[in-house]
């Protein structure tokens, strides 16, 4: 009977894998294990001051500002009295659309103030296109430095805020506003 022999391809495909292998094992045998993760400390964040925003503080937030027929109109000119104050713009096109109710609204009651507050831009812009419009009796006043937009916390427009008679924001709608609105503004405000 004959011995099997192993063919000399065979022993060269043979031994390499061997030698893999083995190099494999050796290698994974030297690895030592992983080092524990070490606990996080809590951290302290510090304390951040608070912000401007009209609704967190009931302080009045007071403004002067030139008014657009000439003067200058503050807020503190109408203490004791409720103000609706209106942030807008010409290049707005709900403001566009809003203040025709603001009109109206102004010539069917007196208890209420409203200045249309609008920012950045110049008398020269704001009066032709008020005048083409026929909104003349709107109290307006200008906030090219936008100063006031900041400090009422404005980051889009058109914007309404119903001040009570010492000044504190009670009410508030973001985008146009209607009669009906400005109405219910002036009777919540009212009590």
């Amino acid at each position: 009977m004959q011995r099997p022999t192993l063919s000399p391809a065979l022993l060269l495909l043979v031994f390499p894998i061997l030698g893999i292998i083995t190099a494999a094992l050796l290698i994974m045998q030297d690895q030592q294990p992983p080092a524990q993760l070490a606990t996080p400390q809590p951290v302290t964040l510090p304390a951040v001051p608070p912000t401007q925003n009209p609704f967190a503080n009931p302080a009045r937030l007071d403004f002067t500002l030139p008014a657009l027929g000439g003067g200058e109109i503050s807020l503190a000119d109408y203490d004791g009295r409720p103000v609706i104050l209106n942030f807008w713009a010409t290049w707005c096109v709900p403001c566009e659309r809003e203040l025709p109710a603001i009109a109206e609204f102004l010539r069917e009651q007196d208890t209420v103030t409203v200045i249309a507050v609008n920012i950045g831009e110049t008398a020269e812009q704001v009066q032709p296109w008020l005048d083409e419009r026929d909104l003349t009796n709107i109290p307006v006043v200008l906030d090219e430095s936008l100063n006031v937009r900041d400090q009422y916390g404005v980051f889009s427009i058109p914007v309404t805020y119903g001040l009570d008679a010492a000044g504190v924001v009670r009410e508030q709608k973001f985008g146009e506003v209607t009669l009906e609105d400005l109405r219910a503004f002036a009777e919540a405000l009212a009590s």
